[in-house]
Order: structure tokens, then sequence, then C-alpha cells
């Protein structure tokens, strides 16, 4: 257990005339690693740190979080396998960790161990990272995209990897953005769904197993409002509060009590109370309006958090809180974040990255971060 405010010095707090504005606190998770923006907009970084994923300027894992910058102050983070992209509140855009596809956009393929600062460009508004590609928008509205492109996720029209920011067509109405292993997705402020990339199970929602190289639209539905990625499957909402899913199905993740692999979006049940969604490598999860924890799909590590190691097919409540806020997906593990602010981890831990030791698996959700801010 960890009280945040005992790691920044009386003299630190002294000196500041004011305290930061408050952001909305945000968790995200790697294949290994897990991140937490707190409200003041500080960073805290836990888990594997081979590829310096952890931004602490060091490259030994760690288990429990640390701030890779004392006094920085964030706006919002995005994890990818082994590397993460961060926006400071002045719109400034870096990143840290693997860049062996060019996924950091530093115009090099060179890891780096502590945040570096990409470009010049101070209007970056949205972030998005999966496997080794990074999604970003801007405040004209308009996509970008770096990394990995072996299936054609960046949506470039190529399958080339790309080192540097690369604009994404001319549109400029894009509003949210995600990508996973071989796919991304994106809406439009029209509620429309457009998707690209690989499309070997189905991910890109087209009722085929066609990859595509560019943004192409999915269905005449104008109402969806959230998107979350996993390795190869998507889950997404609807304005009316619906819970939808599609692609790769192989350990149930799609959340419909089948196996089958869906090649378009397909309701998951007859509720209309979801209101966050999240996606790890081969598990979903989900929090609905009256606070309560879901969760599906592979369970191998406990990464369901449900006590067990089996898959299940459809949503399944995890414990009896109603206090859950978000939640996020890593490989093999999971974080969410509750009313009170504090932080929660479980499943595999082989690198520490639910907290608490390194090995090993946490069955159930496990307190990572606690604070009274």
């Amino acid at each position: 257990m960890i009280l945040f405010l005992s790691l920044v010095s009386s003299g630190a707090i002294a000196a500041a005339a004011e305290p930061p504005p408050r952001i909305e606190p945000q968790v995200t998770a790697g294949a290994e690693h897990s991140v937490f923006l707190r409200a003041d907009g500080i960073l805290w970084i836990w888990g594997q740190n081979k590829d310096g994923q952890l931004g602490d300027n060091t490259e030994a894992s760690k288990a429990v979080p640390s701030a890779i910058v004392s006094l920085e102050r964030w706006a919002q983070i995005a994890a990818g396998a082994n590397h993460a992209v961060a926006l400071k509140r002045d719109g400034s855009l870096w990143s840290w960790g693997d860049n062996g596809s060019g996924q950091l956009g530093d115009g090099s393929r060179e890891k780096h161990i502590k945040p570096i600062l990409i470009g010049a460009d101070f209007t970056w508004t949205k972030l998005a990272s999966g496997g080794a590609g990074t999604m970003a928008l801007k405040r004209d509205g308009s996509l970008w995209a770096w990394g990995n492109n072996g299936w054609g996720q960046l949506g470039d029209g190529t399958k080339l990897d790309r080192i540097r920011p690369q604009q994404i067509g001319l549109d400029k109405d894009w509003a949210d953005v995600v990508t996973g292993s071989e796919s991304s997705a994106a809406l439009k402020k029209n509620g429309t769904l457009w998707s690209w990339g690989g499309n070997f199970y189905g991910q890109l929602g087209d009722g085929t197993t066609q990859s595509r190289l560019a943004p192409a639209r999915v269905g005449l539905n104008t109402n969806w409002t959230t998107l979350a990625a996993g390795g190869a499957h998507l889950l997404a909402l609807r304005r009316d509060g619906s819970l939808w899913a599609w692609g790769n199905n192989e350990f149930g993740q799609i959340g419909d009590y089948s196996l089958i692999n869906r090649l378009q979006p397909r309701r998951v049940s007859t509720e209309t109370n979801w209101v966050a969604i999240a996606a790890g490598e081969n598990h979903s999860l989900a929090v609905k309006r009256d606070g309560s924890l879901w969760a599906w799909g592979a369970n191998s590590a406990s990464q369901l958090g449900l006590g067990t190691t089996e898959k299940y097919l459809m949503p399944t409540r995890v414990g009896a809180d109603t206090d859950w806020k978000s939640v996020a997906g890593g490989g093999a593990h999971s974080v969410a974040l509750k009313k009170d602010g504090t932080v929660w981890a479980w499943g595999r831990n082989r690198a520490g990255q639910t907290g608490g030791g390194i090995g090993g698996s946490k069955r159930v959700p496990t307190l990572v971060v606690f604070t009274d801010e």
C-alpha cells in the first residue's frame, strides 16, 4: 500500500503557488506494465521495464508504483505492449520505451528509457497505443499514426512502418481512435464507425476476413460512442448504453456465450446500462452504471478477477463492489480505478504488473495504490 502524498517533499509543496488543476484520473495497461495517471497529473508506473517502458530512466522492473518524474504534470496516457505515449497539459506529445517499429515517433528505432518530446506540435488531444503502434488525434480533428504497420493498421494505404507521425487521409472530423495488435478502429464526430488493418478474425467488423489498408466505414449506424481494442477483438458502446463486440472469440472474449469469431458487431447483452469498457489481449472488461465490474474471456492467469483460471463466455460480475469507475486490460492482467481514487490490479504478475512483489498471479482485485488525494 502506498500513500502518495508522502512521496512529495514538504518543500516542493510549499514552493507551489497554488495546486495544479485536477484532471480525470486514468489507468491503462501494456503487455506487462501498468500506469496510473493521478488527478494531480503525476504518472505512476509499475511492472516490466526491460525496454524502458516505465520511463524512469532505468531498465529495472518494479513491483510497486513509482513516479517517472514526480513533479511533471501530465494530462493523458496510453500504453502499447512495451511502450507508452503521453500528453502534457500544453498539448505536447511525449513517448518512451520500445521503439523497434518506430512506435515512439522520434524518427528512429532506438528505445528510450525516459520521456522524450516528439516534434514541436502542441495541438495533440487524444492518444491510443496497441502492440507496437500508436495513433493520435489533433485539435483540428485530424488522425495521425506511426509504428508497426505490418497489417496496414496505420491506415495510410501501405504496410510500411512509420517512424514519425503520419497523417491518415485528409478528414478532420475524427472523435476517437483505438488500436490493437493488428488493426485499428475510430469514430467520427457524427457517430459513425470506421476500421482498417488486419482482419483475420473479423476484427474490422465488416462481415469479411479481408484486410484493409485505409479507413472504411462499418455499417450504417451513427450512434457509436466508445471503443476498446484487444489483441484481435473490439468492444463498443452505443449511445443507448448497449454493449457490442466482434472479432476473435477463441477464448469467449466476445461474450456471446460462444467460441465463434464474429465478423460484425454483435450485441453482448440485452442491458443498456454499460458505461465503460476495456479489452486485454484476449479478455474483456466493463463497468455498469451502478458501479459494478464485469469480465469475460481468457482467464488462464486470473485476469478476469473471478478467483478462478477458467475462461468465461459471457459477462460475469467481479465481486460485489459498486464503486468501480474505469478499467484497463493488459496482456494477461487487468487494472481498475475506483471512485475513491484507489487503484486495483489482478492477473499475471510475472513482472510485478499487478503490484506487491514479482511472480505468480493475483486471482481477485488487489489494492495497489491508495491515495487520500
